[in-house]
C-alpha cells in the first residue's frame, strides 16, 4: 500500500472500495483494515464470497452489488481492483460519472488484476490517480534492491551474534566446576561464620553485617581470577579449558565431573596446539 500512502497519506479513516473478493482482494482488505481504514466496501460477482470476507473484517466492512459500482466509487478514497474479468471494470465512463459527484475529492485506484481491470484512459480524468501491476513491480524491484544493499550489514550482525553464541557455548564446559567451586566456597564461608558468631554472641547486628560482608568479599576476590580465567580459556582453547576444569575439580575435591560421561579431554587441534 506504499503507493496509496504516497497519494493519500495515512490510510486511517479512509474509505476503501475493494472490487473483486478473490485471494488478492481478501489480502488487500485485511491489509487495509490493519492500516486503519475506516470503511471497506466489498464488491464482487459472488455475493456470498464478499459476505464471507466482510464477516471476517467485522463492522468496518460491508458488501455492495456490482450494479452499484458507480455509487461505491462516489464515496471511496481508495479503490483496489483485482477481478478475473476479461474486460475493463473501471472505464472512463463510470469513473467520470462518479467523479461528477465529488469534484473536490481525489480518487486513487490500485489495479492489481491481470489482465487489467482499469482502462488506461481513466488516469486522464482530473482528480484520479491510477497505478497498475507494472508500476507495482517497479516498487517491488526497488524494495528488493534496497534489501540486497542491506545484506552485508545484516551478515555482520548475524556474524557477531554467532560469535557470541559460540563463545557462550564453549564456555559451558567450565560451568559445572565453576558452580561447584562457588557452592563449596559459600558453604565453607557460611559454616565458619556461623561458628564465629556462636563464639562471640555479644556482636551487634551491624557488626555481624560488616563481618558477613567482609567474608563474602574475600571469597569473591579469591575465586574471581580463577573463574574468569577458566571461562576465557574455554573460549580460546576448549581442550586446555577441560584440563583446567579437571584439575580444579580434583584439587578442591568438587566431584563435579564424576559420573559425567560427556566429560573428556580431547586431543588439541593443530590450531589449539600452536597457541
Amino acid at each position: 500500500m506504499l503507493y496509496a500512502k504516497q497519494h493519500l497519506g495515512e490510510l486511517t479513516g479512509k474509505r476503501v472500495l475493494i472490487v473483486g473478493a478473490g485471494k488478492m482482494g481478501a489480502v488487500a482488505a485485511r491489509r487495509l483494515k490493519a492500516e486503519g481504514a475506516g470503511d471497506i466496501v466489498l464488491l464482487n460477482r459472488s455475493h456470498k464470497r464478499a459476505q464471507e470476507i466482510a464477516g471476517e473484517l467485522g463492522e468496518i466492512a460491508r458488501v455492495a452489488e456490482m450494479p452499484g459500482l458507480v455509487d461505491a466509487l462516489r464515496t471511496a478514497d481508495l479503490v483496489v481492483t483485482s477481478t478475473g474479468a476479461s474486460h475493463f471494470i473501471l472505464t472512463p465512463g463510470n469513473v467520470a460519472e462518479a467523479m461528477l459527484a465529488r469534484p473536490q475529492r481525489a480518487l486513487f485506484i490500485v489495479d492489481i488484476a491481470v489482465p487489467r481491470d482499469v482502462d488506461p484512459d481513466v488516469a486522464r480524468i482530473p482528480g484520479v490517480g491510477v497505478v497498475d501491476v507494472d508500476a507495482l513491480k517497479d516498487v517491488v524491484d526497488d524494495t528488493l534492491e534496497k534489501r540486497r544493499e542491506a545484506i552485508p550489514f545484516v551478515e555482520r550482525i548475524i556474524a557477531a551474534h554467532v560469535e557470541r553464541f559460540q563463545q557462550w557455548y564453549q564456555s559451558r564446559v567450565a560451568v559445572p566446576v565453576i558452580a561447584s567451586l562457588t557452592k563449596k566456597a559459600e558453604t565453607i564461608r557460611a559454616s565458619e561464620l556461623e561458628r564465629l558468631f556462636a563464639r562471640i554472641p555479644g556482636l551487634t547486628e551491624r557488626e555481624r553485617s560488616l563481618i558477613t560482608g567482609t567474608s563474602m568479599t574475600i571469597v569473591s576476590k579469591l575465586l574471581h581470577s580463577a573463574i574468569v580465567r577458566i571461562r576465557d580459556k574455554a573460549v580460546e582453547n576448549r581442550a586446555e579449558a577441560l584440563t583446567h576444569a579437571k584439575m580444579l575439580d580434583e584439587l578442591f575435591e568438587l566431584r563435579a565431573l564424576i559420573g559425567d560421561p560427556s566429560f573428556h579431554v580431547p586431543a588439541a587441534t593443530p590450531e589449539e596446539s600452536t597457541e
